[in-house]
C-alpha cells in the first residue's frame, strides 16, 4: 500500500517535471490535469501554473476561463488537528471543498482555504489570504483578503488607459521598450 502512494508521488513529480521542461503553458496544464481528472472539475479554457498546489484536489472545482498564477495553494484541510489528536482519544480531520466560479483570476502566491466559494468575474490579488466566500464580480486583497473594489469598475479604468496589443513575445518586448524605454511620457 505505501509503495502504491510513493510510486503515484513520484509519477506525478516526473510528469509535472516533464510537463515544465518541454511545454511551458499553462494552458496546457490545465488541459493535462483536466484529461487526467486530477481534480473534481476543471473547466474550459482555464490556465493553472505548474507551481499551483492543490491539497487535496478531488476537493476542487474550477470554472470556465479561471486562471491560477504562481505558487497558488488551494488548502482543503486543516492540519493543526492532526496535532491536536495527539490530546484525545478522538481522531478529528477537518475538509473542505473550494468551489471557483467562472472568469477568475488568482494572484501569485494566494492561499485559498478550506470550505471557501468564489463567485464570477473575481480578481484575488498577488499574495492575498482568502477566508471567506467571495461575492461575484468583487477584488479581494490581503490577509486576510477583504473587499477593495469590484471588476466593473476596474474594467471601465483600464479600458479608457493606455493598453498592449501583441500578438507573441518578441513583439511583447518591443512594444513594452517602446512605451516604458523610448516614449517616456
Amino acid at each position: 500500500m505505501k509503495f502504491g502512494i510513493f510510486w503515484e508521488n513520484i509519477k506525478k513529480k516526473l510528469t509535472r517535471l516533464w510537463v515544465k521542461q518541454w511545454n511551458r503553458d499553462g494552458h496546457q496544464w490545465a488541459k493535462y490535469l483536466k484529461k487526467q481528472q486530477e481534480l473534481f472539475q476543471i473547466g474550459e479554457d482555464c490556465y493553472i501554473d505548474f507551481s499551483v498546489k492543490f491539497e487535496e484536489p478531488w476537493l476542487n472545482r474550477l470554472g470556465n476561463n479561471v486562471w491560477l498564477t504562481d505558487d497558488v495553494l488551494f488548502l482543503n484541510h486543516d492540519g493543526a488537528l492532526s496535532m491536536m489528536n495527539r490530546y484525545s482519544d478522538e481522531r478529528m480531520h477537518k475538509f473542505g471543498k473550494i468551489d471557483v466560479g467562472n472568469n477568475v483570476f488568482i494572484g501569485m502566491r494566494s492561499i485559498i482555504m478550506p470550505g471557501i466559494t468564489i463567485g464570477n468575474n473575481v480578481i484575488i490579488a498577488a499574495g492575498s489570504v482568502v477566508t471567506k466566500d467571495v461575492p461575484g464580480g468583487a477584488i479581494m486583497g490581503g490577509n486576510p483578503a477583504r473587499l477593495i473594489g469590484n471588476t466593473d469598475t476596474y474594467y471601465d479604468k483600464w479600458k479608457s488607459r493606455q493598453y498592449f496589443t501583441y500578438s507573441n513575445r518578441q513583439e511583447k518586448k518591443l512594444e513594452l521598450i517602446d512605451h516604458f524605454w523610448t516614449r517616456r511620457a
